[in-house]
């Protein structure tokens, strides 16, 4: 491979995970994200989004397509001010943030597209995403997934500091997760997770509407060991 090459295929991987986070942890249109073993609800509309992103030069598109899926696919409802629609506005945004975040991360002015179903209807390019999925790995076999899916835990669910779910902020807690994965692999008990978040808490300004946090967190942290096991 050439560094083009290499860059693009990083890149690329790279993306599909921020695609398949935003996804499940900002878009969620049916409301799962808290649920581990509905981790991979919106997989099959994984490839689709992604080559949406990568292929156009606005966000109308996208948003249109996503749009569709909401209204159209899962028959929900999506009126103009509703929390899906802010939804759909959000995810669209956060998508493009790191379309452009790693068009520089990776120095990739042009995303390389592969062959993409545009011309199709919508429905049949839904189709093409739910066969084309079933190809894909989202996790390399290396990954610790324990740690990617703890790390989710801290960054979209935990978040005590309410940060915003931006490219810029992503790594803000990571100095927390091998201290966790440690204790997860001398199996703490619920009480000693807790007290560990809870500590951990204590690097931040204490919110007392959040302070049940820890042991929410906690719960889903123990939640993916008990399901990856």
């Amino acid at each position: 491979m050439t560094n083009q090459s290499n860059n693009q295929y990083f890149a690329l991987q790279e993306l599909y995970g921020r695609v398949d986070e935003v996804l499940f942890y900002e878009w969620d249109p049916i409301g799962v994200n808290g649920m581990p073993s509905c981790r991979d609800e919106y997989d099959n509309y994984l490839p689709i989004i992604t080559s949406y992103l990568e292929s156009h030069t606005d966000s109308k598109a996208l948003h249109n397509l996503m749009l569709h899926i909401v209204v159209q696919t899962m028959g929900l409802n999506a009126e103009t001010g509703s929390a899906r629609m802010r939804g759909i506005g959000k995810s669209v945004g956060l998508l493009w943030a790191w379309k452009r975040h790693l068009s520089r991360q990776y120095a990739m002015p042009h995303w390389s597209t592969q062959a993409t179903p545009f011309k199709l209807p919508l429905d049949d390019q839904l189709q093409w995403s739910k066969d084309r999925r079933r190809e894909m790995v989202l996790v390399p076999d290396h990954c610790n997934i324990l740690g990617l899916r703890v790390g989710e835990v801290l960054r979209y669910q935990w978040n005590p500091l309410k940060v915003p779910r931006h490219p810029i902020c992503r790594d803000v807690y990571s100095a927390y997760l091998p201290e966790i994965l440690a204790a997860l692999e001398s199996s703490a008990s619920p009480v000693q997770l807790e007290a560990l978040i809870e500590e951990a808490e204590l690097d931040f300004p204490r919110d007392q509407s959040a302070k049940t946090l820890p042991k929410w967190t906690a719960e889903l942290i123990l939640e993916w060991k008990k399901l990856l096991s």
